[in-house]
């Protein structure tokens, strides 16, 4: 197939945001079918962004090695990690990847 490099940069300039760290290509093949690539954390952005998807279950873990008998708050983990996940439920929709995913192909159905 082909990558369709337009589509993409027409994407990013469509959406607030669009310059950040997802890379992503679209390959169409003679059928008419489309595949969208995904390329994974390589720059230190990347890696930021993905630290702070996996903060809360770090945070957790650090908390429960640290205390003695830790193991004694795992019946309330999950309440912790809702919590946590509450608090930063906004930051999170902002950075999570499926949402601008999402998007993208929405918006590959308009350009097309």
């Amino acid at each position: 197939g082909t990558i369709e490099s337009n589509m993409t940069s027409s994407f990013r300039q469509s959406i607030p945001g669009g310059t950040n760290a997802v890379n992503y290509n679209i390959v169409s093949f003679s059928n008419g079918m489309y595949v969208v690539l995904v390329r994974g954390s390589t720059t230190a952005w990347e890696w930021m962004t993905d630290a702070q998807l996996w903060a809360a279950i770090a945070l957790t873990q650090v908390f429960q090695f640290f205390l003695p008998a830790g193991e004694i708050f795992d019946p309330i983990l999950d309440g912790v990690m809702k919590a946590m996940a509450w608090v930063e439920s906004q930051r999170l929709k902002e950075i999570a990847l499926y949402t601008q995913t999402t998007q993208l192909v929405q918006f590959m159905r308009d350009y097309v």
